[in-house]
């Protein structure tokens, strides 16, 4: 089994509150007041991508890869 050996970080594209999307494809993601929401997958989710269970926050690179967001680049 590989290892989680990368965090990448975003910027999504949502409002200052994380939704379903988010969740979906980031680990953890920090809200427009800094709380840390988890995301629909833990990060060992993304040890192996080939059985299509895992966050999906960079394409070709999810492997091994811990995806981190900050929710906040759309206009409030």
């Amino acid at each position: 089994m590989g290892s989680l050996n990368r965090i990448t970080i975003h910027w999504t594209a949502s409002t200052y509150t994380p939704n379903d999307c988010d969740k979906s494809h980031y680990h953890f993601i920090i809200d427009g007041d800094g709380k840390v929401v988890k995301g629909k997958y833990k990060p060992e989710d993304n040890l192996n991508c080939k059985d299509g269970v895992y966050a999906p926050h960079t394409g070709g690179g999810n492997t091994g890869n811990i995806g981190v967001a900050i929710s906040a680049m759309y206009s409030n």
